[in-house]
């Protein structure tokens, strides 16, 4: 029998016993990393392997049946060894966060599922898709509507119901800017960290939102307003890519039920 069966049938009879006899058996204690085992201490590699998982900031538990078994006591029941689990083979096991996908691993075969439940950083680099930064939407002056004094690189966008409503990041990112300029008023710029960027002006007061703030798509950045050279409130929008501006209705947002 190779190495790698026997592990395997080691893991579905402890697995095994942890879900017939759970009702019975008193709780796993909490697994001592300094612990020894028939395997010896933890070697360095093997410790760093075993702090990285303890650190997730969720918490992750195996459904066998219905038991659940901790990363901590999943741990222990492999008797610490961090290197084993990367050995085994089967099925895809899918680690999520708040119902979002975020890995996905090679398992044993007895187990059907892993729910992770709680908080996680949010990631700043953009998705490469965006949303639309205020809600009901409408373009009061295009990408082109003027030239003089300068050409308009940008779509400017009413909330058609609140004026002076909300915005919102348009996709993930940080906050690299939070200004102001005689033309564009308060204004917020968002790096999504993917080549992208994307620019807020006009905004009613400065945005709360120190520069460095990682935010998530759909955020509150600010309030729409008319600071600057404005003759009405909205949104100075646009999308920068790779240091040139592009046109938000490019490819980008559906402008066509608007233009």
């Amino acid at each position: 029998m190779s190495d790698d069966q026997k592990l395997a049938d080691e893991w579905a009879a402890a697995l095994g016993a942890q879900a017939e006899g759970e009702a019975s058996q008193p709780p796993i204690e909490e697994f001592d990393e300094d612990s020894t085992t028939n395997k010896g201490p933890l070697s360095v590699e093997e410790r760093k392997k075993l702090d990285s998982i303890l650190d997730i900031p969720v918490t992750i538990t195996m459904e066998v049946g219905h038991a659940k078994i901790s990363i901590r006591n999943l741990l222990q029941l492999n008797q610490g060894s961090v290197i084993e689990l990367e050995r085994l083979a089967g099925e895809p096991l899918d680690v999520l966060v708040n119902g979002t996908l975020k890995s996905s691993v090679v398992t044993l075969q007895p187990i059907n599922e892993v729910v992770a439940v709680g908080s996680m950083e949010v990631p700043s680099i953009g998705t490469g898709t965006y949303r639309w930064p205020i809600e009901n939407p409408t373009i009061s002056c295009g990408w082109g509507c003027y030239t003089y004094p300068h050409f308009h690189e940008a779509i400017d966008i009413q909330n058609l119901y609140d004026l002076y409503g909300k915005i919102y990041a348009a996709d993930r990112g940080v906050i690299v800017k939070n200004g102001y300029d005689g033309i564009s008023g308060n204004y917020i710029v968002i790096d999504h960290n993917n080549g992208q960027r994307t620019y807020y002006g006009h905004m009613s007061i400065r945005s709360p939102l120190m520069e460095g703030t990682v935010v998530d798509k759909g955020d509150y950045i600010g309030q729409i307003g008319m600071t600057g050279r404005a003759t009405g409130p909205h949104v100075h929008f646009y999308i920068e890519k790779n240091g040139e501006i592009q046109n938000p209705c490019d490819g980008y947002l559906d402008c066509t039920v608007m233009r």
